[in-house]
């Protein structure tokens, strides 16, 4: 975790230099069509977090969660709406949050570190949170970015790309897998970040009733 942390923790601090870090990331302005009109949001990883604060301002009420101390840091200096509220979450365990307690769960990039075991319990824990009829819009890596199959492979789409930071890579198959207990309302491989050159899955589906 110590590796993890200071790997994130860097990566947060970099990305506080760029242009596009206080505007809302291109998946989020796309998804939010998809999203009932008002409502609770969960937000997981969401770094400096531009994307919650978008959605705060469009109405919806907002937890937004990253598990890296400078993320929150970050987060918190900059968003102070009152429809906001900022909490460290740890992915790799249960979420401290109610069943069906969330409208919409939104995921830029953040749950594709994870090996099988413990990314098949984030989307169960997904899956428990969010209400019937609730919309989970994700976007993750694919198995066509460059970094797909180098470093060390420890299972089927997962790498150790560095010392203790590990990536997995999904596929429209990967992510049926994972999804299945969700209706799928959007799946593709079109999706575009602005610091991705390579098209991303995207994915948007929604509890059952």
């Amino acid at each position: 975790m110590d590796n993890q942390q200071n790997y994130w923790d860097k990566k947060i601090t970099g990305y506080s230099k760029e242009k596009w870090i206080d505007k809302p990331s291109i998946f989020a302005k796309w998804a939010i069509q998809f999203f009932p009109k008002n409502g609770k949001l969960l937000e997981l990883g969401a770094g400096h977090g531009q994307d919650g604060n978008f959605f705060a301002t469009k109405g919806y009420s907002v937890i937004s969660t990253d598990f890296s101390e400078t993320a929150l840091k970050y987060n918190l200096q900059k968003h102070s709406l009152k429809q906001i509220s900022i909490q460290k979450l740890n992915l790799k365990k249960v979420f401290p949050f109610n069943d069906n307690e969330f409208n919409i769960i939104y995921a830029h990039l953040a749950i594709h570190f994870f090996d099988n075991k413990i990314t098949t319990q984030i989307f169960s824990e997904i899956y428990r949170v969010l209400k019937p009829e609730g919309i989970l819009a994700v976007i993750v890596n694919s198995t066509k970015d460059p970094e797909y199959n180098t470093g060390n492979k420890i299972e089927n789409d997962f790498f150790e790309l560095l010392p203790g930071i590990t990536k997995r890579f999904f596929s429209i198959q990967s992510m049926e897998k994972f999804s299945y207990q969700f209706k799928t309302l959007i799946m593709d491989h079109e999706g575009k970040s602005y610091k991705d050159k390579v098209k991303l899955i995207k994915f948007i589906g929604q509890k059952s009733k």
